[in-house]
């Protein structure tokens, strides 16, 4: 994936809920987005080291103007494996939703047999 929004397209379609209406796609985005989020937050903060940060406030103090997605961009070029632990938080979110969804789909479909 390229982006987070990729993933995130990519995870509303392979739930078959990329033809929802906009508000409710809008509303699913936001809401897998912060999760994603979370899981991203929580794998770098196992794996981020005081050097690292301090790539980050460098560049931070050098580019005041930049967001925060190119300071951390900054502090990950140069640990490699960084990638590897986003992917990885990346794969764990899509595995854990699709599981989600297929538990739902499971109990409604024991539920239209017991009818």
């Amino acid at each position: 994936m390229k982006t987070i929004t990729d993933f995130i397209q990519r995870l509303l379609k392979d739930l078959h809920l990329d033809g929802v209406a906009p508000n409710v796609q809008k509303a699913l985005e936001l809401k897998i987005g912060a999760i994603v989020d979370e899981q991203i937050e929580s794998a770098l903060a196992h794996s981020l080291t005081e050097d690292d940060w301090k790539v980050y406030d460098e560049y931070r103090r050098n580019h005041p103007e930049a967001k925060v997605d190119e300071a951390m961009q900054a502090m990950t070029a140069h640990r490699p494996d960084i990638e590897a632990v986003m992917e990885g938080a990346l794969i764990s979110t899509y595995d854990d939703l699709m599981a989600r969804e297929e538990a739902v789909r499971m109990v409604l479909d024991e539920a239209d047999s017991a009818k």
